[in-house]
């Protein structure tokens, strides 16, 4: 079954989503005349353009939790230049250009040998491709103007931008797991722990059952050890967690695995939002927060009471993030973060 791209090809024009829209076209045409019909930018933008909330529009019209088939197209869809061998019945057996792989495409037409294909496949239950959108077809071309276009293709900005957005969008849907199983194991997706050291034996706990036990939908009741093994012939090795010294040996710290943002590990956070709602009294810890790069708006949002933030900087009340932006980067699009382990 491959998901409905009618229906994601006319929800990518939605009103909501043409900031997005213009912003994907940017990074897509890069100053190149846009043509009245934008059918490859648009299979483009639906499957493999990561938005702000790190997801494509077919995650986020599919929902979750991630289906097998889902996964999969998120995961292994592909983007680059194909070349025929043979046809047989509905497959058209091809090469990727690039890397010599062969694969199996459902193409829709018959196609000649040593025809080029640029386009995107999407790969379905049986370890087949379909071919997406509008692809290019180039009749059969002799090796050398072959090699040439692969090499085109290869140095061009849209090759760049596929692979980027294809790191983007596994990392997002590998964090998206971890986090899954996270609040399956601790119950939520908030914790405090009275020391580093009780958070880093948790943390190799929870680890342990993420890797060995944890069976996310869309593995096909598999666990992520097994599926590594079954997909790379390696064996599965544990995964630990070493905290720095001053995390572990200091006094209080809270974790936050956010659905977009990922892994965080704050100390005093329980000082930190016991402050911020004006239940005791601890502006350092806050004042801290706010200087420390490497801390986001993210315990800010978590915790709300923008009041009592006001209060401490000694300006009037305001909407969080106005108050957060002389500190914070909080328009920023975040990059995935999640824990170590396998890819799933």
């Amino acid at each position: 079954m491959t998901p409905p791209l009618q229906q994601l090809y006319a929800a990518a024009h939605a009103p909501e989503r043409r900031a997005e829209l213009e912003l994907a076209a940017g990074a897509w045409f890069q100053g190149e005349a846009r043509p009245e019909v934008w059918a490859d930018f648009i299979d483009f933008f639906v499957l493999e353009w990561v938005g702000r909330d790190g997801r494509t529009l077919l995650e986020e019209t599919l929902g979750q939790p991630l289906t097998a088939a889902c996964r999969r197209w998120l995961t292994g869809l592909r983007s680059g230049l194909f070349v025929v061998d043979r046809c047989e019945g509905e497959l058209t057996w091809c090469r990727d250009a690039a890397t010599e792989e062969v694969l199996a495409v459902a193409v829709g037409e018959v196609l000649a040998p040593k025809t080029l294909i640029r386009g995107r496949l999407l790969p379905d239950e049986a370890g087949h491709y379909q071919l997406t959108g509008d692809p290019d077809i180039y009749d059969a071309l002799g090796v050398i103007d072959r090699l040439e276009l692969v090499r085109a293709w290869e140095q061009s900005p849209r090759r760049r931008l596929s692979l980027e957005q294809a790191a983007l969008r596994t990392g997002f849907v590998r964090q998206r797991d971890q986090r899954d199983a996270f609040v399956a194991f601790f119950g939520a997706d908030e914790l405090l722990f009275a020391t580093g050291r009780e958070l880093e034996e948790h943390l190799n706990g929870f680890l342990d059952h993420l890797l060995f036990r944890y069976r996310p939908a869309g593995l096909l009741g598999r666990t992520f050890a097994s599926h590594h093994e079954l997909t790379t012939s390696e064996s599965a090795l544990h995964v630990r967690v070493e905290l720095g010294p001053s995390l572990r040996e200091g006094g209080e710290v809270g974790v936050i695995f956010d659905d977009l943002e990922g892994v965080h590990l704050l100390p005093d956070l329980g000082a930190f939002a016991a402050h911020l709602q004006g239940r005791e009294h601890h502006p350092e810890v806050v004042r801290g927060y706010l200087e420390d790069p490497g801390v986001t708006a993210l315990p800010f949002r978590r915790v709300g009471h923008g009041e009592k933030l006001a209060e401490l900087l000694g300006v009037p009340e305001a909407p969080l993030d106005d108050l957060l932006a002389p500190f914070k980067d909080v328009a920023s699009r975040r990059p995935p973060s999640p824990l170590p382990g396998f890819d799933g």
